[in-house]
This record gives structure tokens, C-alpha cells and sequence, in this order.
């Protein structure tokens, strides 16, 4: 809902940086969904990732009932208690992914890691013993001065096509094997 972005947004003390606001998301996933903005005085585009009001509550009951189901698994076939051992340390891991912050860090990890990478390695696929592709990866930067939540991080918008979009990748004229090589 657009008064909850809008509420997280303020809340942050940052609603007031952007020019332009998109209500509608340009993406949506099970914890948060992204905007794409502009920032106030500038053409500069940006995403805001946003998290679901709800997300930490509906983590926290999903994995109250996995553990549950684990735990009577456990029981009735004792061979597969491990799983109860496997989903609470997933429960630790997944509640991370509700800290932004550990995203921002986790972006600019990559990104220095890309860029030392493009400094030392040629970017280029192989799709047959005869040519080479040429390719690039764009790493989103987080405009840190914008992050001041852990349920919402601004960084620069980084357009490019899916890489399951067997389409597009058609229209580019660009291998699959290629694109597979690179990955």
C-alpha cells in the first residue's frame, strides 16, 4: 500500500529527498517491494527498496510452524531430526535479509569485488573455441547517506535485462551459452 511506503519513507526522514515518486513498484518480492525515484535537484534516477510492514511477522510464523512440522517429523521418523537443526539456523540467516543495512554492506562487498575483478580480468564469454563476448555487471551502489533504515535503502537504479528473458536475450543476438559462460 502506497501510505505505508510513504509512512517508512518519512519515518527514515527521507521522503522529502525525492523530485518524483513512482506508487507503483517496479518490482515486488516476499519481503519488500522497489520504486524507482528521482532525487530532488538532480536527473539522477534511484531505487527504494522498501520492506512489507508485515514481513518480520509473517518470517517469525512461518518458521514458528516449520519448526513444528519439524520437530513432529523428528519424532515420527528420528532419522530426519536434522531438518529441525537446518531450519532454525535458516530462521537465523533469513532474518538477516530483514536488515537492509546488511544488504548496503553486502552491495558494496560486490561491487568492490566486481570492480577489482574488471581491473584484473578480461569480461569476456566463451561460446564456442572461435569467439569471445564481450560483457559487463553493474552493481547497484547504496547511496548511504539515504540509508538510515533497516526497512528501507536507496541506491542507484541499474537498468539491463533479465537473464531469464529468453526474448530479449533473442533480440540482443547474444548465445545463451554465452550468457551461461559468464554467469
Amino acid at each position: 500500500e502506497w501510505v505505508d511506503v510513504q509512512k517508512m519513507l518519512a519515518k527514515a526522514g527521507i521522503l522529502h529527498k525525492f523530485d518524483s515518486v513512482e506508487e507503483k513498484p517496479i518490482a515486488s518480492a516476499s519481503i519488500g517491494q522497489v520504486h524507482l525515484e528521482k532525487l530532488k535537484g538532480s536527473d539522477e534516477d534511484v531505487v527504494i527498496k522498501v520492506q512489507h510492514p508485515p514481513a518480520m511477522t509473517l518470517l517469525s510464523d512461518d518458521f514458528v510452524s516449520l519448526n513444528i512440522m519439524a520437530w513432529i517429523v523428528g519424532i515420527l521418523e528420528p532419522e530426519y531430526k536434522f531438518i529441525g537443526i537446518l531450519l532454525r539456523e535458516w530462521g537465523v540467516e533469513s532474518r538477516k535479509e530483514l536488515d537492509f543495512n546488511t544488504e548496503v554492506e553486502n552491495l558494496e562487498t560486490a561491487r568492490t569485488s566486481i570492480e577489482s575483478m574488471k581491473a584484473t580480468t578480461p569480461m569476456m564469454s566463451n561460446h564456442s573455441d572461435e569467439e569471445s563476448i564481450p560483457f559487463d555487471i553493474e552493481i547497484p551502489r547504496p547511496l548511504k547517506h539515504l540509508c538510515r533504515s533497516k526497512q528501507v535503502m536507496v541506491m542507484t537504479f541499474s537498468e539491463g535485462k533479465r537473464i531469464d528473458d529468453l526474448d530479449q536475450i533473442s533480440k540482443c543476438n547474444v548465445p545463451k551459452e554465452a550468457i551461461m559462460n559468464a554467469l
